[in-house]
């Protein structure tokens, strides 16, 4: 009941973010383009008013559009650059100086925030990007400890909107039982002109009451107008004109578009903005009738107006939507720009074929917008803005050798906004033994010193100082590792799934359960410690979370590993699909979401295998996969799955890459090599960029030592890489410090 009552309260608010966007095209086309008629007008709010309402509908189904990025992080930054070199070439803006890196020792484990590793945190995010998932997300954080005292209030909101439609058509319904069907063959003879005038198939029934103070129509399927008993008494023309009026409702279909601003007022009580709608499509309906009236009485504006006037003065409730006028002390803001609209628009004077083409254009734009997500055309024009920026210079990098822990080798996995590493380092001279490490401004630290496994390996590393890594006896491909967390103390370790006997840690986050408590996420696998008849490790990707260890099963094949997850709690890795009738095995990259239910296959650049390796808080995913020809080669990749990898490519002359992290900026690195090259440290500035080879961006002196970087294997927010290169014949972790 409290997960049903959370997600209708989440599907309002996301409809009423897809509804405010509409209405905001509405409002410019209005401002935009002042000879925009009455029923255009009418349709373009209609069309905003279907918009909310479509859009609950959708979100209560679940519909996975609704959860598609409107602005990718790189796309936002395309635009924000193209902004600032606007401005700055108007000469209003300075250059930015580069926010220097913060030095910091390890904070205390003490202290509630985790940051997600592997995927450097994304703050940026909250202002740069709409991600409808992590709206939700915090949404739900914020209502659970008044969840149920929302829900009462909107329920009772809502009885109350119904209570009050139902008091009003019986007070209307009672309206028209009590009046008398009309015997004034002046009158009936008036209503049979207009109606020849107007068009209508059907001549409506007339009745007349001595309790209604204004003409009104109702009837959905069988039209019915009940006229004051004192318009029986009026000149032919005047009574005319209010039966033209009332007609013009039956003949656009008013009693059956009205269910939308009906509905609108009744389930979105609560949203200004959807009055406004509402009050909107009212007055541009009342303005068509108008239009139409005095087109099909021959009357002028003034004298339709002075009528109109009088009827406002005299008019009380109850009435229902469809009456000529409401009260003047409700409705007198509707009569003025009622009046205004005649003065107008009355002259009869057709309207240029330019203005029907821009209204005919607004008028499809919104229809569009209405029933189809809106991100495809934002992200095309952030992708044409791009092409009008000139490609970022690169900026040269000091390196920093990190160096081992008494060993010949040592290599960086993940880098956090202090700058901290964690890594694996060899310990001894001789043999291949290595233990995980720390790198900080006081050097390295070997995190499992004492320990009764031989080697480890420190593989993320959150902003609070919490290491994720893992550790084993023997030999690293028996799948015999124990995952664990160090929290700047003491190593915790975690259980496997149930049915296995070892587990492997990738990645930590921080999943907030509410807005006081926070908890750390860590992904990898559970393993058994074998392997299957084809030599793969038998493994499932598992979640350790808020103390529980789940088993997030596969694509339908045997195996799963998860490599990365992200502060949403979105988690990515690769996982076998069913093998091939010709026994082909087939592992391809996933995303998996707790709130979206099972495993999605992201699939691949048209090969049989890949790997998704990070996301980033916006959704974009990177990692490798095969090509149609067997290549490996990288690629990006959303995490609704909407669209296909794309491949990032390789330097010039490599065939193979992969990409490895991602961080706020949109900036990826990994590595490129090729049959005649060695591995390469590579770049990618943004996901549409070609890579670029970190070894030519190295300052000078670096050059000079004889450094060659193999791979990058993560980057930070202020642009930090690490990774592993090579340096006196030996391989080292590396730092790099863009200058």
């Amino acid at each position: 009941m409290q997960t049903m009552a959370r997600d209708v309260i989440i599907a309002l608010c996301q409809a009423t973010g897809g509804g405010l966007l509409v209405a905001g095209f509405a409002v410019l086309a209005c401002r935009a383009v002042g000879k925009l008629t009455a029923p255009v007008r009418f349709w373009l709010w209609w069309l905003v008013g279907a918009k909310f309402l479509i859009g609950l509908v959708l979100a209560v189904m679940g519909v996975s559009a609704l959860r598609v990025p409107l602005l990718k992080a790189e796309h936002y930054y395309t635009l924000t650059g193209l902004a600032k070199k606007t401005v700055a070439q108007a000469g209003r803006v300075a250059p930015v100086p580069q926010v220097p890196v913060a030095n910091k020792s390890i904070p205390s484990a003490r202290e509630e925030k985790i940051v997600a590793t592997k995927i450097v945190p994304q703050s940026a995010y909250s202002l740069s990007t709409f991600r409808l998932s992590v709206l939700r997300q915090d949404a739900q954080r914020a209502l659970t400890p008044w969840l149920f005292s929302v829900v009462s209030i909107y329920l009772l909101g809502l009885v109350a909107m119904i209570w009050r439609s139902i008091t009003g058509a019986l007070a209307v319904r009672r309206l028209v039982t009590g009046s008398d069907v009309c015997e004034n063959a002046s009158t009936l003879a008036d209503v049979r002109l207009v109606s020849e005038k107007l068009g209508l198939n059907h001549v409506p029934t007339l009745r007349v009451s001595l309790r209604t103070s204004a003409p009104f129509v109702v009837g959905m399927f069988r039209a019915t107008i009940v006229l004051p008993a004192a318009f029986l008494a009026e000149q032919p023309a005047t009574r005319q004109m209010a039966l033209a009026h009332e007609c013009a409702h039956i003949r656009r279909g008013d009693l059956l578009w009205e269910i939308v601003p009906f509905l609108l007022r009744t389930v979105f009580w609560f949203l200004p903005p959807a009055h406004y709608t509402a009050n909107e499509i009212t007055s541009a309906r009342e303005e068509s009738c108008d239009l139409l009236a005095i087109t099909a009485c021959g009357s002028s504006p003034s004298t339709y107006a002075s009528l109109l006037v009088r009827v406002a003065e005299h008019a009380h409730s109850p009435l229902p939507a469809m009456a000529m006028a409401a009260p003047a002390s409700r409705g007198f803001r509707q009569i003025k720009r009622r009046l205004r609209t005649l003065s107008r628009e009355g002259s009869g004077a057709p309207v240029p074929v330019i203005w029907r083409g821009v209204a005919a254009g607004l008028l499809v734009a919104q229809g569009t917008a209405t029933i189809l997500p809106l991100r495809p055309a934002l992200v095309r024009a952030a992708e044409v803005a791009r092409a009008a920026l000139p490609a970022p210079e690169l900026p040269r990098y000091s390196v920093t050798d990190l160096g081992t822990l008494g060993g010949k080798d040592s290599s960086a996995f993940s880098v956090n906004d202090f700058g901290q590493v964690v890594g694996t380092a060899q310990v001894y001279p001789s043999g291949t033994r290595g233990h995980a490490f720390l790198w900080d401004d006081e050097g390295l630290q070997d995190l499992t010193s004492g320990s009764v496994y031989r080697h480890s390996q420190g593989v993320a590393i959150a902003d609070n100082g919490y290491v994720a890594g893992f550790a084993y006896r023997s030999s690293y491909r028996s799948g015999q590792q124990n995952a664990f967390i160090w929290n700047g103390s003491r190593r915790i370790y975690l259980p496997p799934a149930d049915g296995f006997r070892f587990a492997r840690a990738e990645s930590i986050s921080e999943y907030r359960l509410n807005n006081a408590t926070s908890v750390v996420a860590v992904v990898g696998a559970s393993l058994t410690g074998g392997t299957d008849k084809s030599g793969a490790t038998i493994a499932q990707a598992t979640l350790w979370r808020n103390n529980r260890v789940s088993n997030l099963g596969t694509l339908g094949g045997s195996h799963s590993f998860a490599l990365a997850v992200n502060a949403s709690g979105t988690v990515v890795g690769k996982a076998d699909l069913p093998d091939t009738e010709n026994g082909t095995r087939r592992t391809h990259p996933f995303v998996w979401d707790s709130e979206y239910g099972p495993m999605l296959d992201l699939g691949t650049l048209g090969g049989n295998s890949g790997a998704a390796c990070a996301v980033s808080e916006n959704g974009t995913i990177v990692g490798y996969s095969q090509t149609k020809q067997g290549k490996v080669h990288a690629f990006v990749a959303s995490a609704n799955g909407g669209d296909a990898p794309r491949d990032l490519g390789t330097l010039r002359g490599g065939d193979g890459s992969a990409a490895y992290a991602i961080n706020g900026h949109g900036a990826i690195v990994g590595q490129s090599s090729g049959p005649n090259q060695n591995g390469r440290a590579v770049i990618w500035s943004s996901p549409n960029a070609e890579p670029i080879d970190l070894n030519e961006h190295l300052v000078r002196s670096a050059m000079r030592s004889g450094w060659h970087l193999e791979t990058a294997r993560d980057i930070n927010a202020h642009g930090q890489i690490v990774g592993q290169g090579v340096i006196g014949g030996k391989r080292h972790a590396f730092l790099l410090t863009p200058m």
